[in-house]
């Protein structure tokens, strides 16, 4: 399965300390200091993308953004931590 721009994911904010919010996916990238034009992706496989943690960044609709460990699938539950 693909995660890819203009999907919406599940994103848990400030360190997992916000409640979960629906969101939509402007943006990915592989995690650096600088954006780097040639680096942006528009589609990874989910497995790829969740593998290791702080490997990629994904821009968010709300002009922020977040680490892939705190991105997830729509379906993921907080309860149970899965999708």
């Amino acid at each position: 399965m693909l995660l890819k721009k203009g999907d919406k994911v599940v994103h848990c904010g400030a360190f997992h300390t916000e409640d979960p919010k629906v969101m939509r996916v402007t943006g990915i990238q592989k995690a650096s200091f600088e954006v780097i034009e040639d680096e942006l992706i528009n589609e990874i496989e989910w497995d790829d993308f969740k593998a290791t943690p702080k490997e990629y960044v994904v821009d968010l609709q709300d002009g922020g953004w977040a680490y892939n460990y705190q991105i997830y699938k729509l379906g993921w539950s907080i309860s149970n931590g899965h999708a």
